[in-house]
């Protein structure tokens, strides 16, 4: 018999006990790379049924951590999906997961409004692109849900979360908070 892997590390560890204690079924992860985040929740995430892997595995450069960024060629990418499907694999949740291979809004446009428990946002590079997967996936989360993203140290994380409430894309929010890098608003 084969082991499965086992994914303590994750961006999300602050948050698993919350979609335990809230009995949150269905959720999605926007920006898979290669599941390590997304793998941990679905393992430790007894209440979870369904969980959403969306990302385009397209290359891109990502702003976050440094004006000239950072580039993830053809190369980095088709190993990093190679890599998220041998771990899904041998993961021992894969009847959790469905896979989507879509861009962020296009994939958001597949579900209804109010669809999400949560849904976990790691797919954008720029202060732009935090903005539109906020505007794309914020209507997709439940009355109670929560959105969720990650790398909140930075500076450009942090300022394109506060001008989503200036701008009431967040205006329905019922609650921030910030923890271990990842930021969480409630609906």
């Amino acid at each position: 018999m084969i082991d499965n892997y086992d994914f303590p590390e994750g961006s999300y560890k602050s948050v698993i006990h919350l979609i335990n204690f809230m009995n949150y079924k269905i959720g999605c992860e926007v920006g898979v790379d290669r599941g390590l985040s997304l793998l941990n929740l679905a393992q430790r995430c007894s209440s979870i049924e369904k969980i959403y892997a969306i990302d385009n595995w397209k290359p891109h450069t990502d702003y976050k951590y440094d004006e000239n960024g950072q580039v993830y060629d053809i190369k980095y990418i088709e190993l990093s999906k190679t890599i998220f499907e041998h771990n899904l694999k041998y993961s021992g949740v894969n009847n959790k997961v469905e896979v989507i291979e879509k861009d962020s809004e296009i994939a958001s446009k597949d579900f209804e409004n109010s669809y999400f428990d949560f849904i976990c946002l790691d797919c954008y590079s720029n202060s732009e692109e935090i903005l539109d997967n906020i505007k794309y996936w914020w209507p997709k989360v439940k009355d109670g849900g929560i959105l969720i993203g990650h790398d909140f140290q930075t500076e450009m994380v942090r300022n394109a979360v506060a001008g989503s409430y200036n701008d009431g894309l967040l205006k329905t929010a019922r609650g921030f908070s910030e923890y271990d890098n990842v930021w969480i608003t409630k609906k």
